[in-house]
């Protein structure tokens, strides 16, 4: 689902460290052309850090369907759908509380548990 870029920055599980990333695919068919996904990746805690497993498919979809009505969608300086990147994570009562950014105009705070990473 694209390559691996940013995303939140990363924190201890397992003994390894977790980090959650966003990724594009340029392979939509009308207007903005990109779609973004976020997944979930294991590294080594030392250097050099190696990546030692990863999410075999998204965690998330960027998606056009969202809250806003259309009139607050014009408002913003910058809406494009199909957009999701996280921002930070934290660990609270054994799950993960994942910012994310949607569709440049909102924000999210997710709660995901580590069962739903299913690293390979």
């Amino acid at each position: 689902y694209g390559p691996v870029r940013g995303g939140a920055p990363p924190v201890p599980h397992q003994g390894k460290l977790l980090r959650f990333f966003h990724s594009g695919m340029d392979n939509e068919w009308a207007g903005w052309r990109r779609r973004y996904f976020v997944g979930a990746l294991l590294m080594d805690p030392d250097p050099p850090f190696a990546v030692v497993a990863i999410t075999p498919k998204p965690l998330l979809y960027g998606s056009e369907i969202d809250g806003l009505s259309g009139t607050e969608r014009g408002q913003c300086v910058s809406y494009k759908p199909r957009v999701v990147f996280p921002g930070g994570v934290v660990e609270h009562d054994g799950r993960f509380l994942l910012s994310v950014g949607l569709n440049d105009s909102a924000c999210a705070i997710l709660k995901i548990t580590p069962e739903q990473l299913n690293f390979k």
